[in-house]
């Protein structure tokens, strides 16, 4: 009877959590979807021409940048702008309210991966999943790119679906959940060049988890060496096709982008280093434009970079030939100054991480500096969280699933030590930040819980002894 009973209360109280979960996701919803009509004039910008690219690849079938007469390209990574090409109409032209469609579906998407592998990763603690998924709900910076038309919505989706499978593969022996592992994280890199270093990552990662305990040497690694064959299997069946068509292209191996150069050289270009050590970002961003003239004037090559254009209109010869002489530019310019070298890539470690937005000009008004302020109050709480929740977790977290988060925010930090950074190219791993700051916001709860409960003790038994004393 009383085991009937407890069976029935369990019943009622996950069939109440989940109305409670479903509740939350349709107020996301809602929020979300509010936010993207009231900015819907950003949906038809077009910065880094990814419309264009799905524009013509539903007219032409043409990978390629540009108006008019264009040639194939592989300066853009693929996987977003082939998404957006399946809802352009006969002309090629993509609405804003598709956009809009498109890149809401793939910011609730994220939401939910986020909550499921928290839900999975740390099954006793439940809060902790609502937080992490609130958390990426309401986080400023993939809120606000949830409104243009740009990669950073889907690659954040996609490393949140990654997080959620390698938990998943981790805790399982069916192969199939590593062939899915691979083909997701070479999705990711599909939609962010700079993930593609996660591949090796993710393979040995699924190995070491997925080492035996019993048998000898070579029994206890067989399933990991099996889990690994197949993980890489996933995604190079998800790779390939990209990789054979840039190689029919530009006859070279090219599984990323040809825009590799273009971000490591002016990351690392002189007049870049002079910004940062003499003017500061307090006078505004540093501007893109400047650095194109500059080097279109310099270096006969690289002409066709012209201030302004989203993409030169080149044939993929030139643009290959381009992308190889700015890698050795910047490779030039990092080997003949040392200690500049050491001092921007300090400076981007800062950038990537950085709590607080830059002024976008010399002249902000009050309403643009509070709105600063308080993003950097939101992002100081949240990093501040992280870094709490991985220094209590200890060798505990190279044991569970948690791991892959966490090398996920290192590997992507590694990269843009050296390539381009700003707090732009942290949106895609927020999911795996809003991770550990939900368990560092447990953590600190739960020590002031026991505070909470310590000193009320204290005081109901010093209330006791007073009463008995007559005092009160």
């Amino acid at each position: 009877m009383n085991s009937t009973i407890q069976v029935r209360s369990l019943l009622s109280r996950l069939t109440a959590s989940r109305g409670i979960l479903i509740a939350l996701f349709v107020g996301v919803f809602l929020i979300r979807f509010g936010w993207s009509v009231s900015q819907s004039g950003e949906h038809a910008s077009d910065t880094d021409a990814y419309l264009e690219v799905a524009g013509h690849l539903a007219t032409k079938g043409l990978f390629a940048v540009g108006q008019g007469d264009v040639s194939p390209t592989a300066s853009r990574p693929p996987l977003y702008p082939i998404l957006l090409s399946f809802f352009a109409d006969g002309d090629g032209a993509i609405s804003p309210r598709r956009v809009a469609m498109v890149n809401l579906g793939l910011g609730m998407l994220t939401i939910l991966f986020t909550g499921l592998f928290v839900w999975r990763a740390v099954p006793r603690s439940p809060a902790a999943a609502v937080i992490s998924a609130l958390l990426v709900a309401f986080d400023p910076l993939l809120v606000a790119f949830s409104v243009q038309a740009m990669t950073e919505t889907m690659a954040a989706c996609l490393v949140a679906l990654s997080c959620w499978i390698f938990a998943l593969a981790m805790n399982s022996r069916r192969l199939v959940t590593a062939l899915i592992l691979g083909g997701v994280v070479g999705l990711a890199s599909l939609s962010r060049s700079s993930f593609l270093l996660l591949v090796p990552v993710a393979v040995v990662a699924l190995g070491w988890q997925r080492i035996g305990v019993e048998g000898h040497w070579f029994a206890r690694l067989r399933p990991a060496l099996r889990a690994m064959t197949i993980c890489a299997l996933g995604a190079t069946l998800v790779l390939t096709p990209w990789v054979v068509r840039n190689y029919h292209v530009f006859g070279k191996f090219i599984p990323a982008t040809t825009h590799g150069g273009y971000t490591l050289a002016v990351a690392n270009s002189p007049d870049y280093h002079h910004y940062v050590r003499t003017q500061g970002r307090d006078w505004g961003p540093w501007s893109l434009t400047r650095f194109d003239e500059t080097i279109s004037r310099d270096y006969a090559c690289l002409a066709y970079y012209q201030p302004g254009v989203k993409a030169p209109h080149i044939s993929p010869q030139q643009e290959l030939e381009m992308d190889g002489f700015l890698y050795q530019l910047a490779f030039e310019w990092m080997s003949a100054d040392l200690e500049a070298l050491c001092f921007l890539t300090a400076d981007r470690f800062l950038q990537f991480w950085n709590p607080m937005p830059h002024r976008s000009s010399v002249s902000e008004s009050t309403g643009q500096k509070l709105f600063r302020c308080v993003v950097g109050v939101w992002y100081s709480i949240v990093l501040g969280m992280m870094l709490l929740s991985t220094l209590l977790s200890g060798r505990k977290i190279f044991q569970a699933p948690l791991v892959w988060p966490l090398l996920i925010c290192g590997v992507i930090t590694a990269i843009h030590l050296f390539y381009w950074s700003n707090m732009r190219m942290r949106a895609p791993v927020m999911p795996c930040v809003a991770v550990f700051a939900s368990l560092g916001m447990l953590s600190v709860w739960s020590f002031v819980r026991e505070r909470l409960k310590k000193g009320i003790a204290k005081t109901r038994i010093m209330v006791a002894e007073r009463l008995q004393c007559g005092d009160l």
